[in-house]
């Protein structure tokens, strides 16, 4: 069994998908190319709730002492890896991301004292826990924020300021 898991220097995130078919989801999503333009160092790492309930702590404890500060955890189906990693009791952020509508209360149901934060299911989810681990590391990297907030200005869509707010709903 090997328990020797490869992180880069310097790197902040630590995503765990759950299957093979799940990177796939991730590398049709926007989730990398986001991290990649806003300069964060990542590994996308295959480790299954099930099949590597051993390993499971000696990456989360490798992925800690490289200095990653996040876990994105993805997972389908009963999607247990996201509450796996949060149950390790490590003091570090797990986002976690479904795939699929029944991974959604798995994700979002944990006991007290393991906590997991959801962004949904599916595609929208993993861009929602991108920019959302943007913002947490950005709370202490101005420059990353200064990024971030570019980003989101270039490519979100543009919102009417201008609404009449009275003209909708009805008239008191």
């Amino acid at each position: 069994m090997n328990n020797e898991y490869v992180f880069k220097e310097g790197q902040q995130v630590a995503i765990a998908v759950g299957s093979g078919s799940d990177v796939s989801l991730v590398k049709k999503s926007e989730m990398l190319k986001i991290f990649d333009r806003l300069g964060i160092i990542y590994t996308v790492t295959i480790i299954s709730a099930h099949r590597h309930e051993e390993t499971l702590p000696f990456f989360c404890q490798q992925a800690m002492d490289c200095g990653v500060k996040m876990f994105i955890a993805i997972a389908g189906k009963a999607a247990a890896l996201p509450g796996n990693i949060a149950g390790l009791k490590r003091a570090m952020p797990v986002i976690g991301v479904g795939i699929g509508p029944e991974s959604l209360s798995s994700i979002t149901n944990m006991p007290a004292g393991v906590p997991v934060f959801s962004t949904g299911i599916d595609r929208s989810a993993l861009v929602n826990a991108t920019i959302g681990v943007c913002q947490i590391l950005g709370t202490s990297d101005q420059g990353l924020r200064d990024r971030l907030q570019n980003y989101l200005l270039e490519n979100n869509p543009k919102v009417e300021h201008d609404i009449n707010v009275e003209t909708y709903g009805e008239q008191v």
